[in-house]
């Protein structure tokens, strides 16, 4: 192995730091072994973006040159992984929250027909509402991001536009810099994965 595939280049993303223009996680994977209810919803949207403008870029350097194959390969599944572990969080999450929304919602028209039949009365009625209510509207807003956290997050994805031309140049060129077709063949998935992700996006 050559210095070049020894070290990583000055502008790869190391582990407890933040790279200028990027959001990047503190520490990679930081919330992907965090029970579902205590994740930090925005925080994890942000998360998996950054770490698919990072994938995208660490293509990029293996096609010019600046990232030998072994780091390469090694940065990337590590990456990959990570991003698995958040969004299988994410999964989880929006389930308990879309959970929790029916069950509002259903408490809503229990709480009516109670009303209606003379079981509570009308100012118990309200106040549950309200407070029924009041939780439906904080949950909506977190459900829509974890739904999609490359449409509702703050952090640019830049790259959509161009991210099948370069599955297709990196699909062509890998084998002749080094990388076997196994990996070859996981990366170009992975990167039409992210295409079809961010487009639903960015588009919706």
């Amino acid at each position: 192995m050559t210095k070049e595939t020894e070290e990583a280049p000055e502008d790869a993303p190391k582990e407890g730091t933040y790279v200028q223009g990027e959001q990047y996680p503190t520490q990679l994977g930081d919330t992907a072994t965090v029970p579902p209810k205590e994740i930090n919803i925005k925080r994890l949207s942000d998360q998996l973006v950054a770490l698919v403008n990072w994938r995208v870029k660490l293509v990029r350097m293996l096609l010019t040159r600046e990232m030998g194959p072994d780091l390469f390969n090694e940065i990337y599944s590590e990456y990959l992984e990570k991003a698995k572990e958040l969004d299988q969080n994410r999964v989880k999450l929006f389930k308990t929250i879309s959970g929790r929304i029916e069950s509002l919602a259903f408490e809503l028209q229990q709480l009516k027909l109670r009303c209606e039949a003379g079981q509570i009365s009308a100012k118990e009625y309200i106040d549950r509402k309200l407070k029924v209510d009041r939780e439906m509207w904080a949950l909506g807003p977190k459900l829509v991001m974890l739904q999609n956290p490359y449409k509702t997050t703050g952090v640019s994805v830049s790259t959509y536009g161009h991210i099948l031309d370069l599955a297709d140049n990196f699909e062509k060129e890998a084998p002749m810099l080094g990388l076997d077709a196994r990996t070859v063949t996981t990366i170009v998935k992975d990167l039409k994965r992210i295409h079809m992700a961010v487009g639903a996006g960015t588009q919706g």
